[in-house]
């Protein structure tokens, strides 16, 4: 069994990198946001495990992973397409970066 210290740090340590990956992804730097979101992911994991929370809890951590992976999806595929079709919406934002002349979204998770 791990020590408290390493469940509140492994908790905190996935709180402050979604946080970190909401704002890379807000400002556009997508493949940070995409580094961040999967770190969360993994001590998200790491702390559920550890820490044998409520199911309650258990739950709510699989929902929002669920919904960090489906963001880091989008992001990778936004990332792989070609320039002129990159339109994207931030995941708490309903604006659209990208080209204009584009009909392609990837839309942001709701939450």
């Amino acid at each position: 069994a791990r020590s408290a210290s390493f469940k509140a740090s492994t908790l905190q340590t996935a709180i402050d990198l979604v946080t970190k990956a909401t704002r890379e992804d807000e400002n556009c730097n997508y493949e940070e946001a995409v580094r961040c979101y999967e770190l969360a992911v993994q001590h998200f994991m790491d702390a559920v495990k550890y820490e044998a929370p409520s199911e309650r809890d258990i739950q709510i951590a699989r929902e929002k992973c669920l919904s960090y992976r489906q963001r880091v999806e989008r992001l990778k595929k936004y990332i792989a397409a070609p320039t002129s079709k990159k339109y994207i919406a931030a995941p708490t934002s309903k604006k659209y970066i990208a080209a204009p002349t584009s009909k392609k979204y990837i839309a942001a998770p709701t939450s």
